[in-house]
């Protein structure tokens, strides 16, 4: 652009997004998420009269299987992988959701923010950004319950994230073509591998995701 003598160019204004543009974008990408991961919204599996367990995973640039463990009216408890499209299912004894259940409380307390914050802060200082977390969502006992959890948070988070990794070990322990993990640090890394053993992303997964 050409400018007469003596003008400037003036910067636009930056406009912060309403609290409306903020939340429709959450929901956006909440929805975007959920699609990505396999999961129906929690409220419709709870409208079907399902409780429901889950986690999404991601870990930097990787995207990692999800994990759902519903249990239905009947008592009847099953574990689910879901990944690129894809979804392999097992039956699992009706202990493993109740073993699961009795972490829920500690793992979707929120921990205290100012806290939370500070540590964010020193993560970035350190490594730029966080790059993994944990989306942990529940249906547990009428009430829906969600909590992203992040291993850059380390104590702050401990109950999340070791609950996090109690579903993730129900899947390799239980579904087909999964190999249990004997450590701790192995268990997604197995979670991956058995993911990728069900077969290349779906087409359907493609158009879903972009």
């Amino acid at each position: 652009m050409v400018l007469a003598a003596g003008c400037q160019s003036v910067e636009p204004a930056f406009v912060p997004p309403t609290v409306a543009e903020r939340a429709a974008e959450e929901h956006r990408d909440e929805q975007r998420r959920l699609i990505r991961a396999g999961f129906a919204p929690l409220e419709v599996l709870a409208a079907q009269g399902l409780e429901v367990q889950r986690v999404d995973p991601m870990w930097g640039l990787l995207d990692y299987p999800s994990v759902e463990l519903t249990r239905d009216r009947a008592g009847t408890v099953t574990v689910r992988l879901k990944y690129w499209g894809h979804e392999r299912g097992q039956s699992v004894p009706a202990e493993v959701w109740e073993s699961l259940a009795a972490r829920a409380p500690a793992a979707f307390r929120p921990a205290d923010p100012e806290a939370l914050r500070r540590r964010d802060r020193e993560v970035v200082r350190r490594y730029g950004h966080c790059h993994s977390w944990h989306r942990l969502e529940a249906v547990l006992a009428g009430a829906e319950l969600r909590i992203t959890a992040s291993p850059c948070m380390g104590d702050l988070q401990r109950a999340s994230l070791a609950y996090a990794d109690a579903l993730a070990r129900i899947a390799i322990d239980y579904i087909e073509l999964c190999e249990p993990a004997r450590q701790l640090d192995e268990i997604y890394r197995a979670l991956e591998a058995c993911g990728r053993r069900f077969g290349p992303p779906t087409d359907e997964y493609r158009q879903q995701v972009g």
